[in-house]
C-alpha cells in the first residue's frame, strides 16, 4: 500500500490541448492550449515539500499566457501554508507569495484561518492580509495595490494606490455542504493619483454554484458617482446549465448609462459571448473624466448594437448613433491575428457634423495645433473600413455624398476619397505614415468642372479665379511632429485646367 505520509516523486505533465484535464478533473479551462508542468513532490510524517515546480501555459492560438521559473510550496498535519512563485504573466514578471500561521487542514474548522499574500506583477504589487472562517465561508481581507504605470488612468497619470477592506457577513446555508455563496456587503477603495480619487460607497457579490450571480458596486470618481449591477442566472426554467448562461449588466456614471442583455455560451472550441449593449446620456463631455479624455460638448447621445465575441474576434452588427445632429450605423469587426490585429467593416453616416464633434479648449493645456501627433497607432492595428457620408453639415461648401475606403496595412495609412465638392466630382488620395517618428503626409485629389469664382467667395479666400473651369488637381505632401507644423512645412501644388 502506498505510503502517503512518506514518498519523493518527480511529476511531469505534459500536453497540447487541456481535454484530458478537463475530463479527469471535471473542469472548464476553455481559453488555454498547449501546458507543460513540472515539479519535485516529497512527504515526511505528514508534512509535503513541493520544490522545483516549472510551469508554461500557451493560448489557444499559441500566445503566453503563463509561465513559472521557480515555485514552492510546502504545508502539512503540523506544518503552515508556505507558496512562493516566480515568473511571467503575459510579458510582464509575476511573483506570488502565500503564507498562514495555521496548516492547511485547518482551512476546514470552524476557527479563522489567518493568511497574508503579496502579488507583485507588470509593476504593481498588491499585499494582502486577513482570514478565511469555515471553510472560506467568510472571508475578511485588507488590501493594497500600489505600483507606476506608463498607462494613463482615468483623469490622470503616474503612481496608483488602492486600499480595500471587505468584510462578509455569516456563512448562508448551502445545500451542497461546500462553498456556495459568498456575499460581500462592504467595500472601501481609496485612489489617489495627482489628486484623482476614487471611494467605494457600497459593492456587493453574491453566486452560488450553478446557481444565479450578482454583484453591485457605488462608488465615485473625482466626486463622479458610479454605480454597477450585473445579474447572471442558470439556464431557461432555472434549470442550472453549464453551457449557456444569460446576463444583464447595468451601469450608470457622468450622465450616461450602459445596459447590455446577452448570454455567455460554454462550447468545445471556447466561450462565446452575445449581447445587445446601448449607451445612453446628456453631456457627452462628462465621460472624459473616466475616460482619461477630452470628449466633445454634446447635449445627447445613444449608442446602440449588438456585441458578440468568440475565438479570437469580436463583432459589433447593427450598430447605430445618434451625437448631437451626427447620424451613422454599421458593423465592424476586430480579429485577433499576427503580428497585429485587424479592424474591419463599414460605417454609413447619414449626417455628420464635423463643428459639434470638436473637442471644447481646455485652459491650461497645449493648443490642439500645437500638440504632438500620437503615432503609436500606426503600428498597433491594420485596418480596412468603408466609410460612406450622405451630408456634411456645417461646411462652406456644399459637400454629399462622400465615401473612402481606408486601409492601414504595416503602419502605413492610405485612404481614397470619393464625392462631390461645391457641386464638382471628387476623387483623390491620402496617405499617412510614420518615417523616424515623424508624420509624413500626402494628398493628391482632382475636382471636375466648378465655378472657382463662388468656391473662393464660399471659402473666403482671395478671387484668385472667376468664372468656370474645367478641372482642378491638387498634389500637396509635407511632414511635421504637430498640425501646425504639417501646415506650415506643407508643399502645395495647384494646376487649374481651363474650360475649352
Amino acid at each position: 500500500m502506498f505510503d502517503w505520509d512518506r514518498f519523493d516523486l518527480r511529476i511531469a505533465l505534459k500536453g497540447e490541448r487541456p481535454d484530458t484535464i478537463e475530463n479527469l478533473f471535471d473542469v472548464d479551462l476553455g481559453g488555454i492550449g498547449a501546458f507543460e508542468i513540472n515539479a519535485s513532490l516529497a512527504a515526511s510524517d505528514g508534512d509535503y515539500r513541493l520544490t522545483e515546480l516549472g510551469a508554461r501555459i500557451e493560448g489557444r492560438d499559441g500566445g503566453h499566457i503563463l509561465a513559472v521559473t521557480d515555485g514552492t510550496a510546502s504545508g502539512g498535519r503540523d506544518a503552515p501554508l508556505q507558496i512562493a512563485l516566480q515568473g511571467t504573466f503575459g510579458d510582464g514578471p509575476l511573483s506570488v507569495t502565500l503564507a498562514s500561521e495555521r496548516p492547511p487542514t485547518a482551512f476546514f474548522e470552524g476557527a479563522a484561518w489567518p493568511l497574508e499574500s503579496r502579488v507583485r506583477m507588470a509593476g504593481a504589487e498588491l499585499d494582502l492580509r486577513g482570514a478565511a472562517t469555515a471553510a472560506g465561508s467568510r472571508v475578511d481581507l485588507y488590501a493594497v495595490m500600489q505600483g507606476r504605470t506608463s498607462a494613463p488612468w482615468p483623469g490622470s497619470s503616474g503612481a496608483k494606490r488602492l486600499r480595500q477592506a471587505a468584510s462578509g457577513p455569516p456563512p448562508m446555508p448551502s445545500s451542497t455542504g461546500r462553498l456556495a455563496r459568498f456575499p460581500i456587503w462592504k467595500a472601501r477603495f481609496k485612489i489617489s493619483d495627482r489628486g484623482a480619487r476614487y471611494s467605494s460607497r457600497r459593492a456587493g457579490f453574491f453566486f452560488r454554484k450553478d446557481g444565479p450571480v450578482s454583484a453591485s458596486v457605488a462608488a465615485e470618481l473625482d466626486r463622479v458617482p458610479l454605480s454597477l449591477s450585473l445579474q447572471a442566472g442558470p439556464g431557461e426554467g432555472g434549470v442550472p446549465a453549464k453551457s449557456a448562461r444569460p446576463f444583464e449588466l447595468e451601469a450608470s456614471a457622468a450622465g450616461a448609462v450602459l445596459t447590455a442583455a446577452g448570454t455567455v455560451v460554454a462550447r468545445p472550441d471556447g466561450r462565446r459571448f452575445e449581447a445587445a449593449v446601448r449607451v445612453s446620456g446628456s453631456r457627452l463631455e462628462r465621460l472624459g473624466v473616466l475616460l482619461g479624455a477630452s470628449l466633445p460638448s454634446i447635449a445627447a447621445y445613444e449608442l446602440r448594437g449588438a456585441l458578440a465575441h468568440a475565438s479570437g474576434r469580436y463583432e459589433l452588427r447593427d450598430f447605430s448613433a445618434r451625437l448631437g445632429g451626427s447620424r451613422l450605423s454599421g458593423s465592424l469587426q476586430w480579429e485577433e491575428k499576427r503580428p497585429r490585429p485587424l479592424l474591419s467593416g463599414n460605417l454609413s453616416v447619414e449626417r455628420l457634423v464635423p463643428e459639434e464633434l470638436q473637442p471644447p479648449p481646455q485652459a491650461g493645456r497645449t493648443a490642439a495645433m500645437d500638440r504632438p501627433l500620437r503615432l503609436d497607432w500606426l503600428g498597433a492595428l491594420d485596418a480596412r473600413v468603408r466609410l460612406d457620408v450622405a451630408e456634411v453639415a456645417g461646411s462652406p461648401v456644399p459637400i454629399e455624398k462622400f465615401s473612402s475606403d481606408v486601409d492601414l496595412k504595416e503602419g502605413a495609412l492610405a485612404a481614397s476619397i470619393r464625392g462631390r465638392v461645391a457641386g464638382a466630382r471628387l476623387q483623390g488620395q491620402v496617405g499617412f505614415a510614420r518615417r523616424r517618428d515623424v508624420p509624413h503626409l500626402s494628398v493628391k485629389a482632382a475636382i471636375g468642372a466648378v465655378d472657382a469664382g463662388r468656391a473662393l467667395r464660399q471659402l473666403n479666400l482671395p478671387p484668385a479665379l472667376a468664372g468656370t473651369v474645367k478641372s482642378i488637381h491638387i498634389d500637396g505632401r509635407s511632414s511635421g511632429r504637430t498640425p501646425r507644423a504639417l501646415l506650415e512645412q506643407a508643399e502645395l501644388s495647384v494646376r487649374v485646367e481651363p474650360p475649352g
